[in-house]
């Protein structure tokens, strides 16, 4: 039941819809994809608001994803899932799953220690939507492992 102040704020377009969005159920599909592609990582965009955006980044174990591929200028990094390392400039960093990694520069890169899941939020890249599509395309929705 919406009030008459949500109705409201909803026609002068203040407020938008709310998406709920299962995190738990994406991570479980995109940890699978990334699993079984050549690049052992999948990205989805997950929310695109003015201002940042967030994406959810799987990682099989040992794969690895540079911030920049996604966002540009500082981001931060929610562990869902798993463990990861992150590397900026000299400085290596092990994150655990309930970590919030705020990171100065997306020139980060990202690897799973472990088969992992994370939210990046930041600013997307110019670039970020071709990224995707290409991190995504290698996904295959078959059993089998094409990772050498």
């Amino acid at each position: 039941m919406t009030s008459p102040d949500d109705e409201r704020l909803n026609e002068e377009g203040r407020v938008g819809t709310i998406a709920r969005i299962c995190l738990l159920t994406l991570m479980r599909r995109d940890l699978l994809w990334a699993r079984h592609s050549m690049t052992g990582r999948s990205v989805r965009l997950v929310s695109e608001v003015v201002g940042p955006s967030s994406w959810l980044v799987a990682l099989a174990e040992s794969a690895g994803i540079g911030g920049s591929d996604v966002i540009r200028g500082a981001c931060t990094v929610q562990v869902l899932q798993g463990q990861l390392q992150a590397r900026y400039g000299q400085r290596d960093v092990t994150a655990f799953p309930g970590d919030l990694l705020t990171v100065p520069d997306a020139t980060a890169w990202l690897s799973a220690i472990t088969d992992c899941a994370v939210i990046l939020t930041g600013a997307a890249a110019d670039d970020a939507v071709t990224s995707v599509s290409t991190v995504r395309s290698d996904c295959l929705t078959e059993g089998r492992s094409n990772r050498g």
